[in-house]
């Protein structure tokens, strides 16, 4: 098994995060806010009406912009990048973040490679891969990596592209492969003060979660046995 370090490595597939501190005031006490580079308006994207790409889309972007996070712009190379990657999977019956050369539908083993290979000129670049019960449709998927907080981490993350792809991959399951970009000649999206998720106002949040990779919890097990989850607060 991974190291949990090298999982979130492996999650967060190039995006470097960076704490950045503010301009301290002659007072000394008074921190000098960053002006927002928040996006809040995009071009229409061109995932077909009613589709589920077209819902993921959508879903993803209503969370983020409900929350301060702003905007993702559908990007065609990095669509092609995510379709890339989810035949890959298809093909070979498989889950995560890398490809083995010499398999059908290889297109490069890190998201670096793939994303190169999609002809994105790429500053940073993030990827998410989520695995549901096909009974399941697109906005559970979304859903399902917000309530998780490494995934989380990466679909709200400050970048300002997107490409998608959800269908089958292994049997009986459907997959969900978002790839998150920042161009070469961009800047991050950054709201200048601290941002939560879920938020006032969030709606539709899955109330419980456990089960991701890599795990936020200790490796210590619980005296019951059970699977640790995590559960959000509620007022009473």
């Amino acid at each position: 098994m991974k190291p949990k370090n090298e999982w979130l490595t492996v999650l967060v597939a190039g995006v470097t995060l960076t704490a950045c501190g503010g301009a301290w005031g002659d007072g000394g006490d008074t921190l000098t806010p960053a002006a927002s580079t928040i996006v809040t308006r995009v071009p229409a994207a061109t995932y077909a009406a009613n589709s589920s790409e077209a819902l993921v889309y959508e879903t993803l972007n209503a969370e983020r912009l409900q929350c301060g996070f702003g905007l993702l712009a559908q990007n065609a190379r990095l669509d092609q990048a995510a379709i890339a990657h989810l035949n890959y999977l298809a093909q070979n019956n498989a889950v995560g973040h890398f490809q083995e050369p010499g398999k059908a539908k290889f297109t490069g083993v890190y998201l670096d490679d793939r994303v190169a290979a999609s002809g994105y000129d790429r500053k940073q670049v993030g990827e998410t891969v989520s695995t549901v019960p096909p009974t399941e449709n697109a906005e559970y998927a979304v859903r399902f990596i917000l309530s998780a907080p490494y995934h989380a981490l990466v679909a709200l993350h400050g970048l300002r592209d997107i490409g998608l792809a959800l269908g089958p991959s292994t049997v009986g399951t459907q997959t969900l492969e978002m790839v998150f970009g920042l161009a070469k000649d961009a800047e991050h999206q950054d709201a200048g003060k601290v941002l939560t998720y879920p938020c006032e106002g969030s709606a539709g949040v899955f109330a419980a979660r456990g089960a991701e990779v890599p795990t936020p919890f200790p490796a210590k097990p619980m005296p019951s046995g059970a699977s640790p989850s995590w559960s959000r607060a509620r007022a009473t």
